[in-house]
């Protein structure tokens, strides 16, 4: 009975945080994966995301601030930058996140595109 109590308030606990807090905190991106094949960075990028809904992208050659909206599973992004080539993640696009069951690695692909996605991990 114990064991199913502590399971049904587990499950409450998980169910219970937006993705919004799921998403919040310090995220690495190290690879990206397309069509099952794995292309890993010589340097990786530190994503943090802000509770004031902006995130911070650092890169070995620059810093982008972002700001970011979601809803459900999905997100997208408004950056200031003009120039297209020299953002992370596209304004005129929306991604898809998904989460592993521990909440520890994150998948983030452009919508519409399953097969190929960023691999961000805590």
């Amino acid at each position: 009975m114990k064991k199913l109590i502590f399971l049904f308030t587990l499950l409450f606990t998980l169910l219970s945080y937006s993705q919004s807090d799921k998403l919040i905190g310090e995220w690495t991106n190290c690879s990206s994966i397309c069509n099952g094949v794995t292309a890993s960075r010589n340097v990786c990028s530190k994503i943090e995301f802000k509770s004031n809904q902006t995130v911070i992208i650092t890169q070995p050659s620059k810093v982008e601030n972002l700001n970011w909206k979601i809803a459900g599973n999905e997100i997208t992004f408004i950056s200031l930058d003009e120039d297209p080539k020299n953002v992370t993640f596209s304004n005129s696009k929306i991604y898809i996140l998904k989460f592993n069951e521990t909440f520890t690695v994150l998948t983030v692909n452009e919508k519409g595109k399953e097969e190929c996605y960023d691999l961000l991990l805590r």
